[in-house]
């Protein structure tokens, strides 16, 4: 017999072991062993059929990490690099790898890849052991596509000093370091000092967060106040910024909403939701008077829509590397969250009252120099 799984077939056996795998292994194994375990299933098992149409494709792009969750912020960059990608390699087609089929992206692409194709990695905040997994599967991609040219987009970098972090970090060092066509982009100035410290055979490259590569309409009547403030283990002063946003709400009550950067997806069409969701955050963002927020796409989201936002810091620092690209706009206000309620009042009270100047800083210097670099590498050119 065989069973359905997403879009491919297993046989019954098959699917009964990564199930095991998944559920009941993952409670007593270290995450490095249940992925090894998981790709020698899929590398012992039949041919995957999700991928099945792309293996004659010789002008190709294949991007890992595609969005299958309900982050929106991560749904927000990979909008700017698909986008990216049809600015730039227009003659080549896309191949989105969801984060959840990176094993079988792995296993059916390894072999059968051409002279002018690129493997890229989704920007965002998961370089390092913040998330083991996906620094896990980026490190199998290295290895797997050891000739390939390989682009990963812009991230924050954090390996803790623990036991494992550095156990982690020590390994993405051999790996990522032997490998003669590996370009790995941050986007703040401290990730780029520690690649270049503890990579220094990789080359690196500092830009923005791809998000700012978006085009984003501001002609919304604006009113009130959203917050979106983190409620996961990236919260910084659990406890202050409940106090501030307490205040807030005494003082502000009947202007303030709160709005989620965080999406529940149970349904198949996850894409379709999740750009729906996104098109409805961008437009509550845009038509607001203000937006609070200690996330970085909150942030980013409110410079693109040219929409005031007081700024705190997250507990590792990526809202303040990104913020420091565009810290000379007037309407975005960085606190430090000890003087959180004290600073916002009077900011919060011009902006209710008061129209936006556009400020608009032009980033095409560094996202053409990331777009050479990539022509440069890319052996033919059609």
């Amino acid at each position: 017999m065989r069973a359905l799984i997403g879009d491919f077939y297993l046989t019954l056996s098959e699917f009964y072991l990564i199930k095991i795998t998944k559920v009941f292994l993952k409670r007593i194994l270290p995450t490095r062993i249940i992925i090894k375990l998981l790709y020698f299933v899929k590398k012992n098992s039949s041919e995957d059929f999700y991928f099945k149409n792309k293996y004659h494709l010789e002008n190709k792009i294949l991007v890992f990490f595609t969005p299958d969750y309900g982050n929106l912020g991560d749904l927000a960059i990979y909008d700017s690099q698909i986008k990216f990608f049809k600015d730039t390699l227009p003659w080549h087609e896309i191949v989105e790898i969801p984060l959840k089929k990176t094993i079988e992206g792995v296993f059916f692409f390894r072999n059968k890849m051409f002279e002018n194709d690129l493997v890229t990695l989704l920007g965002g905040g998961c370089f390092g052991d913040l998330n083991v997994e996906v620094e896990l599967y980026r490190q199998m991609i290295v290895r797997k596509f050891e000739n390939s040219f390989i682009v990963s987009f812009p991230q924050t970098v954090n390996f803790s000093t623990t036991r494992s972090g550095q156990k982690i970090l020590n390994k993405s060092k051999r790996i990522y370091c032997k490998h003669n066509r590996l370009l790995i982009t941050v986007r703040d100035i401290n990730s780029f000092n520690f690649i270049k410290s503890n990579f220094p055979k990789v080359e690196t490259m500092l830009i923005p967060d791809l998000v700012f590569y978006k085009n984003i309409s501001s002609k919304y009547r604006r009113i009130g106040i959203k917050v979106s403030l983190r409620k996961d283990k990236e919260i910084d002063n659990d406890e202050r910024k409940s106090l501030a946003e307490s205040r807030l709400f005494e003082i502000f009550e009947r202007n303030i909403e709160e709005i989620s950067n965080i999406i529940e997806v149970t349904n198949t069409s996850i894409m379709e939701i999740q750009q729906y969701e996104l098109k409805q955050l961008l437009i509550k963002i845009a038509s607001s008077r203000i937006v609070i927020t200690d996330r970085l796409h909150g942030m980013i989201f409110c410079y693109i829509t040219q929409t005031p936002c007081i700024v705190i810091n997250d507990k590792y620092k990526k809202v303040q590397g990104s913020y420091n690209w565009i810290k000379k706009a007037p309407f975005i206000k960085f606190l430090n969250i000890d003087i959180f309620a004290d600073e916002i009042i009077d900011f919060i009270e011009f902006y209710l009252s008061n129209e936006v100047e556009e400020y608009k800083i032009d980033f095409k210097e560094k996202f053409d120099e990331l777009k050479h670099y990539i022509y440069s590498n890319i052996n033919k050119l059609p």
